[in-house]
């Protein structure tokens, strides 16, 4: 009897379990069916935030319904707290994160879609940047004191030939990349999870669904109040940091796209293949990038492993330099190739050594051996490569004064020759550059073009005078005095008194005078 009892006690406490157990279950979903949520994600900042997902326990969790699937999120993100994502019945989800030291949340939304990935951040609308825009697929919160950039990208074609260029060479492409310009660098240390009164300098980052930059002094260009100026220099801007941060953005995404989670996760390769696409599309700054890797690292033949630590000053020579050394032998196919091949499950000396036939380590070695080979005959284009960035000026013909004679005559070779005026020819040049109102406003180089068709690099100081150099001789020109130097030796003019003075690789000068005709001894 007692047993029958208990039989029938235990099943009608089982029976209540069951009921308590499938109310809960439908509690949970009529919680997550009162939250009315859309069928796709609204992309809007504020819609976002008024969606009150119910908090879930401590650890992993996860409501649904029919529709919609909601899961914990916590340490998704590498710098901020997560809280939750949502998955939408379109396949797209989007996760909630909160910025450290801040009340701000972020949003992250993400779709795959046949082979394509949409991922990016959706932010406050105004307390990271007041302002937003879109240009192509970049999707922008700015600072005002960012405006000139903005207007830069706007008005010019760079960097779409730059993103077509990494495309097609590498595979590399989003179809919407956000960024956030700071006001300060202390708005930036926070955004990136640090102290605000950090003291390094800052410079930029990438997350994967957004890239940051700092309002350090050569990331910004800030407006003059000189239209002149100002419009020379959005037109100039050389969008390097724009263009290596976007590189890490769009390389961030290539194993997603191609339906996998893989790649290779190696500083030398993810800093080396972002400045490779900069180099090779910005001639200055590969000249710069050559040289200071051969002062740093082409005699002590560093390894890649040791460019892998960012504690290295300039470690990223090191991949970028192996990079490029691949790309001039091999191709940049072959470098998309290695790279896709990673993110399939390859270890990167797996797939080195099936697409390239040698070890990482040899490769290596071999590129030390071929940059040490051909270093002299690279040197030698530097000068070009710089001239090819620079801004190109439209010369132009002035009239010389009356006390310049066009007729040339020998460069004297020895002081104690010079004892009439004559002696000393005049080196004042006739074809010169327009700055275009830029003189005493702006300092930097320019790039032109002689008579005789020879390139020529041009120096614009702050204070007006310029210098030029063409075919191994430099003239040096400011508001009288003209300096022309050539092989050791340097002739100056003076326009107003018409006097001129020739100075010899010893030292030893001789100054002659227009008026009197008449030349001192040689001095020092």
């Amino acid at each position: 009897m007692y047993i029958y009892a208990l039989i029938l006690f235990l099943w009608f406490f089982s029976v209540g379990l069951l009921a308590k157990e499938v109310n809960l279950a439908d509690q949970e979903d009529q919680t997550l069916s009162a939250l009315h949520l859309p069928e796709v994600p609204p992309l809007d900042f504020q819609k976002l935030e008024s969606i009150d997902v119910p908090k879930g326990k401590l650890g992993s969790w996860e409501v649904k319904n029919s529709s919609h699937t909601i899961r914990s999120a916590k340490g998704s993100h590498a710098i901020w707290e997560s809280f939750y994502t949502i998955y939408f019945p379109d396949e797209s989800t989007i996760t909630k994160h909160k910025i450290p030291k801040t009340n701000i949340n972020q949003y992250t939304y993400k779709k795959k879609n046949r082979g394509s990935l949409v991922y990016y951040d959706i932010v406050h609308p105004n307390f990271w940047g007041e302002e937003q825009t879109r240009i192509g697929v970049f999707d922008i919160s700015y600072s005002p004191k960012w405006s000139l950039i903005v207007d830069s990208l706007r008005e010019t074609n760079r960097i779409s030939e730059f993103l077509n260029f990494s495309e097609e060479q590498f595979g590399f492409r989003a179809e919407r990349i956000k960024v956030i310009l700071h006001e300060s660098k202390e708005k930036f240390w926070i955004y990136a999870g640090k102290d605000p009164n950090t003291k390094e300098d800052c410079t930029g980052f990438s997350n994967g669904s957004f890239f940051t930059l700092c309002p350090l002094p050569g990331i910004i260009l800030e407006a003059k109040g000189n239209p002149i100026l100002d419009t020379f220099l959005k037109m100039n801007y050389d969008l390097r940091a724009w263009k290596h941060d976007t590189m890490h953005y769009i390389q961030s995404q290539r194993c997603e796209q191609l339906g996998s989670q893989g790649g290779i996760v190696e500083p030398w390769f993810l800093e080396g293949i972002a400045e490779l696409s900069v180099i090779q599309t910005d001639s200055e700054h590969k000249a710069n990038t050559y040289e200071r890797f051969f002062k740093k690292f082409l005699n002590k033949r560093t390894s890649l492993k040791e460019g892998n630590d960012p504690k290295l000053a300039d470690y990223r020579l090191v991949g970028t330099m192996f990079l490029e050394y691949l790309s001039i032998v091999y191709g940049n196919q072959k470098i998309r190739s290695f790279y896709e091949d990673t993110c399939f499950g390859k270890s990167a000396e797996t797939s080195f050594e099936t697409e390239f036939g040698i070890s990482l380590k040899k490769a290596t070695s071999d590129m030390y051996d071929y940059f040490l080979k051909n270093k002299s005959n690279l040197e030698n284009q530097f000068f070009i490569w710089r001239l090819n960035e620079k801004p190109k000026l439209s010369k132009k013909t002035r009239e010389l004064p009356i006390h310049c004679s066009a007729s040339s005559l020998d460069i004297p070779k020895n002081p104690n020759e010079i004892t009439e005026f004559q002696h000393i020819p005049c080196q004042m040049r006739s074809q010169v550059y327009d700055f275009g109102g830029l003189s005493g406003q702006y300092e930097g180089g320019f790039s032109g073009t002689s008579n005789n068709g020879q390139f020529e690099s041009i120096f614009l100081w702050k204070s007006g005078a310029y210098q030029i150099q063409s075919e191994g001789q430099t003239w040096t020109i400011g508001e009288d005095e003209e300096q022309w130097d050539k092989n050791g030796i340097r002739i100056i003019n003076w326009q107003k008194t018409g006097d001129r003075q020739i100075v010899f690789p010893d030292k030893k000068r001789v100054h002659c005078f227009y008026q009197s005709k008449t030349c001192s001894k040689p001095y020092e």
